[in-house]
């Protein structure tokens, strides 16, 4: 990230001198993003998005845990949220729920956010409150989607779920992570889905619709796009 960024950054001193280029003046508007996976666009993994909508919407009825690993930058959080906003996913489920844990996370916090996206609250709790009592009542019964982003270990895992019920109600729990051991913890009967990186194609498609929305690379920076292109080496970041 800190290299394309410099890249970004420095951009008017990659282009040749002779072709009198400014930057700034390119006939190209920038498409304005940010970090979050609302404000990213994700290029591939059609196959890997019909596969996830199929298991959150078939299958058992028992609850089912889809496991996504792969490394950083793969595009996890991205995929799994552009099925989550799905209008066919958001109308399947009764009530979705979304945390990001990552390794400092703090258990009662994340239950928190969890049952207040639950209920579409945004209350405060004091310590005594028993916040996955509470989180457990209001999914019983109902055909729920819950996402954990970002866990890092088997206990994370154990602790969090406490609070999920085992109805036959076909709910489900999307589990990302970058440990393999924790993927398979989560569900030992299925195999996680390990994202691949993206093709040379894919990953010069993405770049371009980033910097350029539905409009090309302009030929002054060809030759920069493509450095840049080479440094991504596949990721979605």
């Amino acid at each position: 990230m800190k290299l394309i960024k410099e890249e970004v950054s420095d951009l008017h001193e990659k282009i040749p001198k002779n072709r009198g280029l400014i930057v700034v003046n390119s006939p190209k508007k920038l498409v304005k993003n940010n970090s979050s996976p609302a404000g990213k666009m994700i290029v591939g993994f059609e196959e890997e998005t019909n596969w996830l909508m199929r298991k959150l919407t078939s299958g058992s009825a028992d609850l089912d845990i889809i496991s996504i690993t792969g490394m950083p930058g793969s595009g996890k959080t991205t995929l799994a949220y552009k099925v989550y906003k799905d209008k066919s996913i958001s109308s399947h489920f009764d009530l979705r729920a979304w945390s990001t844990v990552d390794q400092e996370h703090d258990e009662k916090k994340l239950l928190v956010k969890l049952y207040n996206q639950v209920i579409g609250s945004d209350l405060k709790f004091s310590e005594d409150i028993d916040v996955a009592d509470l989180l457990r009542r209001q999914l019983f019964g109902k055909r729920y989607l819950i996402v954990l982003d970002d866990v890092w270990d088997t206990t994370t895992w154990d602790e969090l779920t406490r609070p999920f019920p085992e109805v036959k109600k076909v709910s489900r729990i999307i589990l990302m992570t970058q440990e393999k051991k924790a993927a398979l913890h989560g569900n030992r009967s299925a195999d996680p889905l390990n994202l691949r990186l993206l093709t040379p194609e894919e990953s010069w498609e993405l770049l371009e619709k980033r910097t350029f929305g539905n409009e090309s690379f302009p030929d002054e920076l060809l030759d920069v796009g493509k450095e840049i292109a080479e440094i991504v080496k596949g990721f979605l970041w």
